[in-house]
């Protein structure tokens, strides 16, 4: 048997164990490996297994000898760090045997203070100062609440309680104290994924005290920070390892964190009868560094807000129709305002003289700015503002040269205005303006999620009327519109759209001699929301959305899958202003009649490899072709797309959220452009795949949906997909996907991409009692469709059609293959054309079942046993061809964490399995914990193995993690062509 015929590629597995090394180096313990980072730039400087069958559990660094004590489970080993001029070299001793399982624990010397964490979710500080050896112990009947209820207090002499706060929505694992500039600092880390840093304050009673949140990190994705490091390099820096496979460097907050101020530039008294209060009603930003501002009486102010959080203002006018009621809106310097007397002004931030562009005939009830730049011209940007009045169905579009972009300072702005008819109920929530070569075209979008669309470049009396409309682009209210320039056609633009559903979108927009067509090419909720307010590009080309979940204001990066600021404000508010940079930005919202802003210069959160799922991989699968998007599915509802190279490892290009339960089952049409998945409550979803979205990565689109969704609690816990080309329906496919129910039931449905809401029953039919944990169609011949199914009773069943009812499908014959459920399959076809069914159960055992012939509904079923073919369930196997004397190659994994090669002979001169011979070829321990499935990555993509890119087939392996497993040098193929030779 060869030891090396896995050999393991990459993984993304939890990170549990962490330290810092002199400051510089960060060490992580990431399975079995350890690696080294660069503190301070984050790229990897060295790796090394430290145990052969066990994660690094932990890590203690001796600075002063440069030796690192590794320990996991019951393993030890020692390892040293080397610098030189290259890098960093670790060498790593043998491991050994401690005869038990190695816990760690330390003690902080601290005078008269002690910190307590459990699983209530409290963080508690006693005063031990008191306590000494001798202190007797009684009992009292004390009742204390601990969050889950009272409990009574055994000992009298307990130290007192100094302060207690409830912080995580789930139990603390950690807790870790530091002392700076004479401030008590808490830090605690919890299975929320969340690291919380405390203070304490005296409150007004004597002798009390109380914990206060400064600062809530969201450091990883889904549950579990396993391990955390500090380092006073740039003072206090804090690292943290997730399940996500994700590490987070946290800065110190007080040299790293936003700065934030308040400023209040217009309350004062109003020196009248009444004494009027004179409030700040509205403002926007015209750069990141200022606000236009105007009061409750009329009164408009430049705010300019310095880096140190202070401000200063000035007053720029004062104007009677704006008291009360006012609009303001901002970009690149300029500011528009408007009131209830229809007149709009333009302020320039630099120029300071206001000016009137544009006079509505009635109160202004939307004002919109945007600007054009045209690529690869000498011509100025062109400012268009968009003005809406209460009442009136046309909206006033004026296009102002503003003395900001001319290229003499004190040149005359030029105005020209036209009239847009809005149909009835649009009430316009965004603009945007775009140039399509010499023509302009306008996009508003609406209240109710409708855009429609102007060709500026029009010529007529009268208002001018879209010429493209479409209704239910969004379910609510469109809060955003951009464009994205594209250099490689100028036939095609991508409109991105953001919306207080939750949801953001792409479309297509091709402007062509039939004019503009748009297509839908991606739609996906987002990690916050409902109330997304709007999106931008960014000069680092990453598409930003930004909006409100629960009390903060958060600003998400959707082209890296991250949160990029979060700011506690209270939740929506009716005032707020938002200007956005790559690393953050500057927020300002209204609070007790004050304008409070926060700026951002640095991400908050800083990570070493992005992180995955928060929770265990359930269901994977590879699209074909090249490059293959690896779809996984996982216990915490969502769907992931990956890339997987030698080089990057993995990248996650796109979330799917739209499963409320874990992911049962994933897979993909034959040309890679639908992915399918399955859950709990009968939900199954047909998703349309579009490469190489600008700024999104992957354009994804939720284009169907099982039509029992959310009506029962019935798991889908397999289908299959078969593809009907539709002769004459211009390219339209036809799916028929039979699916496997907890019930014991099997069904098949047709759905069509030409109205893909639209369900046929095809056929059903049930099998006992047991759940049926996978269905494949083993020959889909019109009436003559033979079907596999696994079940937890350990049998496999063949199914066809009745012969007298093809609306109904039922088991023709079975057989018992394992003692339980049966947790994998997968299948080759002989060359006698007879198939070989692999199945792995949670007896621990592999069965070899060969179905010689479906050409009579009774097909004979022989299996061959291979017992303990694991240690623990077998939840994954593979089955390839190897070219070679018909000989097969089988790849399995379990729960036990092993990844064991076979090779499988058979001689098709014998009947059933009298011909079959299996031998395990190798194995090697895996990191991935709890393997949900297993699936070939590289090659083909549906068949590696059985083409060119033979030598690139590897194995991917997917649980708590991910992890890529190759087979060579001494593979099975090429083992037998050298005994051959």
């Amino acid at each position: 048997m060869c030891d090396d015929v896995l050999q393991r590629r990459c993984s993304k597995v939890p990170v549990t164990a962490l330290a810092f090394f002199n400051n510089e180096v960060l060490l992580a313990g990431e399975g079995k490996l350890l690696l080294a980072y660069d503190a301070t730039t984050r790229q990897r400087l060295a790796s090394a297994q430290i145990f052969r069958q066990q994660a690094v559990h932990g890590i203690f660094a001796d600075e002063a000898t440069g030796l690192l004590l590794i320990y996991g489970g019951r393993r030890i080993a020692v390892a040293s760090l080397t610098h030189h001029t290259n890098g960093i070299t670790i060498s790593v001793s043998e491991e050994k045997d401690a005869g038990d399982w190695i816990l760690d624990a330390i003690f902080s010397p601290i005078t008269d203070t002690d910190e307590g964490l459990c699983d209530d979710r409290n963080v508690k500080l006693w005063d031990i100062s008191t306590i000494s050896d001798s202190t007797p112990e009684a009992v009292s009947h004390e009742v204390v609440d601990t969050g889950f209820g009272a409990t009574k207090q055994n000992n009298e002499n307990a130290p007192p309680l100094i302060a207690a706060a409830l912080g995580h929505v789930s139990r603390i694992w950690s807790v870790g104290t530091f002392v700076a500039n004479d401030r008590l600092t808490i830090w605690t880390f919890g299975e929320d994924a969340t690291r919380i840093e405390w203070r304490l304050e005296h409150r007004p009673e004597p002798g009390k005290y109380q914990l206060v949140q400064d600062r809530v990190d969201t450091c990883h994705t889904g549950r579990h920070i396993w391990s955390i490091a500090r380092t006073n390099l740039l003072e206090d820096t804090c690292a943290t390892g997730g399940a996500d496979g994700s590490i987070a460097i946290l800065p110190d907050d007080e040299l790293h964190g936003p700065v934030r101020g308040t400023v209040t530039p217009s309350s004062r008294i109003i020196a009248t009868r009444e004494r009027v209060l004179d409030t700040t009603k509205s403002y926007a930003f015209v750069a990141h560094d200022a606000l236009i501002a105007v009061s409750s009486q009329g009164h408009i102010t430049l705010v300019s807000l310095l880096p140190n959080g202070d401000s200063s203002t000035e007053s720029l006018a004062c104007h009677e129709e704006l008291r009360s009621y006012s609009l303001v809106t901002g970009f690149a310097g300029t500011a528009i305002v408007a009131g209830k007397g229809g007149a709009v002004h333009m302020f320039d931030a630099a120029a300071k003289e206001p000016c009137i562009v544009a006079d509505a005939p009635g109160k202004v009830a939307g004002l919109f700015i945007s600007l054009v730049r045209i690529a690869d011209s000498a011509m100025r940007p062109r400012l268009f503002a968009l003005v809406t009045m209460l009442g009136i169905p046309n909206a006033q579009l004026v296009e102002v040269s503003a003395s900001e972009f001319a290229d003499d300072a004190t040149a005359r702005e030029e105005r020209t205005c036209r009239q847009l008819q809005l149909a009835q109920n649009f009430v316009a929530t965004s603009f945007v303006v775009v140039n399509q070569g010499v023509d302009v075209i306008a996009v508003l979008g609406s209240r109710s999620g409708a855009i429609a669309v102007y060709d500026l470049g029009s010529q007529g009396p009268g208002p001018l009327s879209p010429y493209f409309e479409r209704a239910g682009v969004h379910g609510d209210a469109i809060t955003s519109l951009s464009f994205a320039l594209l250099k490689a056609t100028s036939e095609s633009r991508y409109l991105f759209a953001s919306s207080r559903d939750g949801i953001y979108s792409v479309h297509l927009a091709t402007f062509g001699t039939r004019g503009l067509c748009f297509d839908l090419v991606h739609k996906l909720s987002l990690s916050f929301g409902p109330n997304i307010e709007g999106l931008q590009i960014t000069e680092a080309g990453h598409l930003q959305v930004w909006g409100f979940r629960s009390k903060h204001f958060i600003l998400h990066d959707v082209t890296s899958q991250e949160d990029v600021m979060k700011v506690e404000c209270g939740g929506v508010h009716s005032s707020w202003a938002f200007h956005s940079t790559d690393e953050g930005g500057t927020f300002a919202w209204t609070q007790a009649g004050k304008i409070v802003w926060t700026t951002q210069t640095q991400q908050p959160v800083q990570r070493i490899n992005a992180g995955g799922h928060g929770r265990e991989i359930k269901a994977c699968a590879v699209s074909p072709g090249l490059p293959q998007l690896i779809a996984t599915g996982a216990e915490d509802t969502d769907i992931k797309l990956f890339t997987y190279d030698e080089t990057r490892g993995f990248r996650c290009l796109q979330t799917l959220r739209k499963h409320v339960t874990g992911i049962q089952h994933l897979q993909w049409s034959s040309d890679g452009t639908w992915l399918f998945s399955s859950g709990g409550f009968e939900e199954f979803f047909a998703w349309k795949i579009t490469r190489d979205v600008p700024y999104v990565n992957v354009g994804v689109v939720c284009k169907a949906g099982y039509p029992r969704n959310g009506k029962s609690d019935l798991r889908i816990m397999g289908f299959d997909v078969q593809e009907v080309h539709l002769e004459g329906r211009g390219g339209s496919i036809e799916f028929q996907i039979t699916m496997a129910y907890s019930d014991s039931t099997l069904k098949t449905w047709s759905s069509n991409t030409e109205s893909p809401d639209a369900w046929t029953l095809l056929a059903q039919g049930s099998y006992l009692t047991s759940c049926l944990s996978s269905v494949h169609i083993l020959r889909p011949a019109g009436s003559r469709v033979t079907i596999l199914t696994t079940s937890t009773d350990g049998h496999i069943a063949l199914w066809s059609h009745e012969p007298t009812d093809a609306a109904k499908v039922s088991w023709t014959s079975r057989q018992k293959l394992h003692q339980n459920a049966i947790l994998a399959r997968n299948m080759c076809k002989l060359s006698d054309s007879s198939i070989i069914v692999v199945t792995g159960g949670d007896d621990n055992a592999l069965a070899f079942t060969r179905i010689a012939s479906l050409a009579s509904a009774s097909s004979s079923l022989t299996t061959l046993f291979v017992s303990k073919a694991h240690a623990a369930a077998v939840t994954g196997v593979l089955c390839r061809s190897t070219g070679v004397n018909g000989a097969l190659e089988v790849v399995s994994v379990g729960l036990d964490q092993k990844v064991k090669v076979w090779q499988v002979r058979f001689d098709t001169g014998k009947d059933g399995v009298d011909g079959l011979e299996v031998q395990r070829k190798g194995k090697a321990w895996s990191s991935v914990a709890d393997a949900g499935e297993m699936v070939w990555l590289g090659g083909c993509g549906t068949a590696p193995g059985q083409g060119e890119h033979d030598k690139q087939a590897g194995v991917l392996v997917v649980g708590v993690g991910m992890e890529v497993w190759s087979l060579g040098p001494n593979t099975i193929k090429e083992a037998l062509q050298e005994s051959k030779s």
